[in-house]
């Protein structure tokens, strides 16, 4: 009898655990998963809408409609090219849902006050009207940005430190989002992948504006990080490793802060077989490096290799953000702004809110922080690094008068071509506003990029006026 009642409990708790595990999945799946199902572009129910229902616009922050359904059902985009990475596009045939489009999907098709909506279709005649999307993202900013950059196979990020807020998004070449359906054969089979969002999902080796990353690391992990001189030549072998600066220029004695200004890559090798692999890791990861981000829209994520089989040669390559670190302009952006707001990294959001057909709105974005990747200390010590770079380093050629601007220019090596060009920037320092990360791939080096990126700076500061 004993063995019986044994047999029954064993059962009994079986049950139990399988139930519980049921029921903890079905918590996750509706609680954490339900929502990236709706909106994963690979869902056939995005296709499927209620015909009655016309479409919610998507709006700029300014009020400007980016995206509206016209009267014959056909899906219009104001501001073509210039924001189609950023509000995508929706049933463009096999292309299918993307962006903006596809993650707010649901909330464009959902009716509010539905009854009274019905109510005016059948006794005025109203349209039904979904929800509709109001970014954070401004349409002239983005022309002016895309106008820019529309030459070269590039990706531009701009957004709010203090909130996470994207102010601009763009990615060259495009796509206008009102042909797409016609167009889709040819872009994707186009080598320039312009249907790609190089601001968010194109990958990249930082080059020099890792060194951001590296220097933080130095004044954490090396208490006499402030004492340490090197004597660069322009060129030397360090961890078994030839490790060449731009043009082979030797900087003589140089300290952290000025092999930061003027982009040392013997000085900053060195730092890195110091500071270890361990320690570059650790402090890479708080910058979301091989993790996923807190971003609603696609994205690649960005790839740190270092671990503890790492030999010496690929710590001096990282250091400098060479090798097999990979990074994007939005990844950039985050570590920019850790600087800029005292090492906090608030979330990267685009939807400021959703608002009913008749205006009120439904539901709004909170900022909240993502992660503190490193003490204000620290950052306060980059904020003057980085403003030396713009002062008297590799930066000075995007000065712009009564704005003090914290930067970061880098080169980074490629096997496929010329080096790509990249500049990292937070203003003004004192009171930050703006970060912006571009990267132009194959220009030749950071010192192609400086010219846009002043023009870019300069934009800002007189919008800010």
């Amino acid at each position: 009898m004993e063995e019986i009642r044994k047999n029954i409990r064993r059962v009994f708790w079986l049950y139990f655990a399988l139930f519980a595990a049921l029921a903890i999945y079905l918590i996750k799946f509706i609680v954490f998963d339900s929502k990236g199902i709706i909106t994963s572009p690979y869902n056939p129910r995005l296709k499927l809408r209620n015909p009655s229902v016309t479409r919610g616009d998507i709006i700029d922050s300014g009020g400007k409609k980016l995206a509206y359904t016209a009267g014959d059902g056909r899906r219009v985009y104001e501001s073509g090219v210039s924001a189609a990475h950023a509000v995508g596009y929706c049933n463009a045939g096999v292309a299918g849902f993307y962006g903006v489009e596809a993650k707010y999907n649901f909330e464009l098709q959902t009716v509010g006050n539905e009854l009274y909506q019905q109510f005016r279709n059948l006794f005025a005649g109203d349209i039904i009207m979904g929800g509709s999307a109001v970014l954070t993202i401004d349409a002239e900013l983005q022309a002016y940005i895309h106008d820019l950059i529309k030459d070269y196979r590039s990706g531009v990020i701009i957004l709010e430190p203090t909130t996470g807020k994207i102010l601009a998004m763009n990615s060259a070449p495009g796509f206008d989002p009102n042909t797409l359906t016609e167009d889709f054969s040819r872009l994707s089979a186009d080598s320039d992948s312009p249907l790609i969002n190089r601001a968010a999902q194109g990958q990249y080796p930082p080059g020099s504006v890792f060194k951001i990353v590296t220097a933080a690391a130095a004044i954490e992990f090396m208490p006499d990080y402030a004492d340490f001189e090197y004597h660069c030549e322009g060129e030397a072998i360090i961890g078994g490793k030839s490790v060449r600066c731009y043009n082979s220029t030797a900087h003589g004695d140089v300290k952290l802060d000025e092999a930061f200004a003027l982009s040392c890559n013997t000085y900053f090798s060195t730092i890195g077989l110091q500071i270890g692999a361990d320690n570059l890791r650790s402090l890479s990861e708080r910058f979301f490096f091989n993790e996923t981000l807190p971003f609603p829209l696609e994205y690649s994520v960005s790839g740190f290799p270092l671990d503890a089989a790492s030999d010496s040669a690929e710590i001096v390559d990282t250091a400098i953000g060479q090798g097999r670190i990979m990074a994007s302009p939005l990844q950039m952006a985050l570590i920019t702004a850790a600087v800029a707001n005292n090492g906090i990294i608030m979330s990267p959001y685009i939807l400021d809110r959703i608002v009913s057909y008749d205006g009120k709105s439904v539901r709004k974005t909170i900022p909240y922080m993502a992660k503190q990747a490193f003490s204000p200390d620290v950052a306060s010590t980059l904020t003057r690094m980085m403003t030396d770079v713009t002062e008297y380093g590799t930066g000075a050629r995007v000065s712009v008068s009564n704005v003090e601007i914290a930067a970061k220019t880098g080169s980074a090596q490629n096997p496929n071509g010329d080096d790509h060009g990249w500049y990292t920037a937070f203003f003004p320092a004192e009171n930050p506003q703006y970060v912006v990360s571009i990267v132009i791939e194959n220009i030749g080096g950071s010192s192609r990029v400086l010219p846009i990126a002043k023009n870019l700076v300069e934009h800002l500061t007189n919008l800010g006026k």
